[in-house]
């Protein structure tokens, strides 16, 4: 059972953030917000309120103090995402039955850009500059990695966490093991032959380096990182002539593929890691077809 002070809870919080496999900058700015929720609510412990006794009154009149002091939009949104994870962590620690930030919309936007994705032919662009730019040394690991990428449609962390048992390769087809359980966004991810073939390329000539089992490696023997993998797409998608490219882009334009070819976005949503299916079609919105 969890310690419920206030200090144990945010320790656990965090760390259940990390298990979900959430970005180093999300988690920050999640531990923020609800220490910044916390303040809301501590002239109100008279009251009984607290982190495990909040309402979801509570928290709308939270929404309606930071909307009348005129914080962006996106910056209430994301408080009240991230006391909706909160309240996610707290349901299955078992320290309470229901979300109360469930109950609470958040505040309406203007219609976004659609979501930025690669054709069939500036994936093609993407992986063919790889091969004509990268140097020798590294034309086989980016081009993995950025085919891995997009044939899996992992997230950026568990790419650069990938350890050699994880990947499991046959004639012409594999299968990459994220992850311990499903509890925690794990999964069997399946590839065909372009991306085995791609991985076998690359382990052939990858620095066997003792007690190194990281699949990508860095120049200096150590598993890459996150940074220099995001600063590797944006390169060879510039030099390709593609803008606005991330490896979210890459994970994004894996969604639309799979949901192209299944129409169930269940499917989609296992794949993707993602416990509901509300958070897979986010990746969906303002499109017109």
């Amino acid at each position: 059972m969890i310690e419920t002070s206030p200090k144990k809870l945010f320790i656990a919080f965090q760390e259940y953030l990390v298990r979900q496999s959430m970005s180093p900058a999300t988690i920050k700015n999640y531990m923020a917000d609800l220490n910044i929720f916390t303040q809301h609510l501590a002239p109100q412990a008279y009251n009984g309120a607290s982190l495990l006794t909040y309402s979801a009154a509570d928290i709308r009149a939270y929404r309606d103090k930071m909307n009348a002091k005129g914080l962006a939009t996106s910056t209430i949104n994301r408080r009240l995402q991230a006391l909706r994870k909160f309240g996610q962590f707290v349901i299955e620690s078992r320290l309470r039955t229901h979300n109360p930030a469930l109950e609470v919309a958040c505040l309406q936007t203007g219609k976004s850009s659609p979501p930025r994705i690669l054709s069939d032919n500036e994936a093609d662009d993407l992986l063919e500059t790889v091969l004509v730019k990268a140097t020798a040394s590294k034309a086989s690991r980016d081009y993995a990695i950025i085919l891995t990428l997009l044939s899996s449609g992992i997230r950026l962390r568990e790419l650069v966490d990938l350890r050699l048992e994880d990947v499991e390769l046959g004639l012409d087809e594999g299968y990459l093991m994220i992850g311990s359980s499903a509890q925690d966004g794990g999964r069997v991810i399946p590839f065909g032959a372009a991306t085995t073939a791609a991985l076998k390329a690359y382990l052939r000539v990858r620095p066997n380096i003792p007690n190194q089992d990281h699949l990508f490696l860095n120049r200096e023997g150590r598993h890459i990182s996150p940074r220099t993998v995001q600063r590797m797409v944006t390169r060879y998608a510039q030099a390709a002539g593609l803008e606005d490219i991330s490896t979210q882009t890459l994970r994004t334009t894996f969604a639309h593929a799979m949901f192209k070819g299944t129409g169930d976005l269940k499917v989609v949503a296992k794949l993707m890691g993602h416990r509901s299916t509300a958070t897979t079609a986010r990746y969906f919105d303002n499109l017109d077809s």
